[in-house]
């Protein structure tokens, strides 16, 4: 049973994950900017900079709430696709 064909899938794994000369699990993700709407969300570097500035004002709060806030964060703010070929 074919649950995608492999074209779909060929564009979604190229969507995240780098096919092509994957080194290690840390250099083989990649932001590709340019498949996401710009007026939905903030870019990827601001996206950091507005975690790292809200992680200084909660400074005092415990790892796991800091970590949280942090994921709440990039939730609201991050860009968004969409694709027919997403599922």
């Amino acid at each position: 049973m074919e649950y995608i064909c492999q074209r779909d899938y060929d564009y979604i794994m190229g969507k995240y994950y780098r096919q092509e000369g994957a080194k290690g699990p840390f250099n083989r993700w990649h932001r590709v900017d340019r498949l996401f709407s710009a007026d939905s969300g903030m870019d990827g570097d601001a996206l950091m900079d507005g975690i790292w500035e809200q992680d200084k004002q909660i400074s005092q709060l415990p790892h796991p709430i800091r970590k949280a806030k942090a994921f709440a964060y990039v939730l609201q703010n991050t860009r968004i696709a969409c694709d027919p070929r997403d599922i």
